[in-house]
């Protein structure tokens, strides 16, 4: 772990423009090969050394407003979508808890059109995530819906897509979390054509 965070991690971590000038961020590039392949190497191996050391502190920052970049997020995608090689289901279920912690005065990954597709993808895989993690995202979902927030994000097609796997994948969960009504009142301010979909999933919860 302690080698990964040394010489992996700092080469994630060059990816963010955040801290450099607006020239040097336009000059950012994609993961090379040979680091995307590393990782997805160290995914496979050591799993649970990988989420710790390279892709929870790559999305993860106690900086405000810090958020990770588009060639970060694709790079993270391209291990969680390995075929064989991707993370075990209780590695991902590792990585989902740790990006979004349970405790409210933790800082998780910021929501935007670059993290959102990692959730749904490792949501799709199934991983044996608990309760309260499910409640914890059903939270999100019910307070970025809420009437009192101004935001584009009710026209998202990457939150629309989330919201409806976390319906699809875990809707026992959300019954027994009692966030399904919470849920169903936040579905009319989803303004985008999967709403009517997600609805439905909802209901056949109760």
């Amino acid at each position: 772990k302690a080698l990964m965070e040394a010489f992996v991690l700092p080469l994630v971590l060059e990816m963010n423009p955040v801290g450099t000038t607006t020239a040097q961020a336009k000059q950012q590039k994609p993961a090379s090969r040979s680091l995307t392949s590393l990782i997805v190497s160290l995914a496979r191996d050591r799993p649970m050394e990988c989420v710790d050391a390279i892709l929870v502190p790559s999305l993860t920052n106690a900086t405000e407003d810090w958020e990770p970049s588009r060639f970060q997020c694709e790079l993270i995608s391209r291990v969680l979508r390995a075929g064989r090689d991707s993370l075990s289901p209780q590695a991902i279920a590792h990585f989902v808890e740790k990006i979004l912690p349970t405790d409210a005065d933790s800082r998780g990954v910021k929501w935007t059109d670059n993290t959102m597709p990692l959730l749904t993808t490792c949501l799709n895989r199934r991983p044996p995530l608990s309760g309260i993690v499910i409640a914890r995202m059903a939270d999100e979902i019910i307070d970025i819906l809420s009437p009192i927030k101004c935001n584009s994000m009710e026209k998202s097609m990457k939150f629309a897509t989330l919201f409806n796997a976390l319906v699809t994948k875990y809707g026992p969960q959300l019954k027994s979390a009692s966030k399904v009504d919470p849920l169903i009142e936040a579905v009319p301010r989803l303004k985008t054509f999967m709403s009517k979909t997600i609805n439905t999933s909802l209901k056949k919860l109760k």
